[in-house]
């Protein structure tokens, strides 16, 4: 029964913590590597428990102990940093990268999620203006659209012929409705 997080230290390193309620123990276990890796589209492959051992072999008894009771198959993961190769931008034309798909980086510290926090706070706040004065563009654009309708635009009252031909500015205007027929 696993009880308890532990982490084990070392030339690479091994977590482990209970999952279903104690009945499974969930083992990470964790190397730096200099190999390159195979499968640039992939960021996992099959591996043995015996390969979990021949990659910690400075590793205490305790860990050796609970590495053996690994099932035969486990799986590699990689982790991937982007620290000694950053991206040059996190913006192309109308797409943003953020979070991990901006700055990848290892699960330590929760720093993933975290950017992605942040990446999203300074997106939200440069796309809030913009946005909030294309709203307020919409209100402003709203009260002299009504009023011709209504009879109410200034110099328009209830005279049909100018009404219509406020309608008809107006549709030219928002929409190229005389432009959009003539190629059609």
């Amino acid at each position: 029964m696993a009880a308890n997080t532990e982490m084990h230290l070392g030339l690479g390193h091994v977590v482990t913590h209970p999952v279903d309620r104690g009945e499974t123990m969930n083992v990470i276990a964790c190397t730096v590597t200099k190999e390159g890796w195979a499968d640039p589209h992939r960021f996992a492959r099959a591996a043995t428990e015996q390969d979990t051992l021949n990659e910690l072999t400075s590793a205490s008894k305790n860990v050796t102990n609970i590495l053996s009771l690994l099932n035969r198959y486990v799986d590699t993961w990689v982790i991937f940093d982007i620290l000694d190769h950053p991206a040059s931008t996190y913006a192309k034309e109308r797409k943003v990268s953020i979070g991990d798909a901006a700055h990848s980086t290892s699960p330590y510290h929760g720093s993933g999620a975290g950017f992605a926090n942040e990446d999203f706070a300074v997106l939200a706040e440069l796309l809030v203006t913009p946005a909030v004065k294309a709203h307020n563009g919409l209100l402003a654009g709203s009260r002299p659209n009504r009023q011709p309708d209504e009879w109410q635009a200034e110099d328009v009252g209830a005279d049909t012929e100018k009404i219509a031909t406020e309608a008809y500015e107006r549709s030219e205007k928002n929409a190229g409705m005389n432009r959009n027929c003539s190629q059609s």
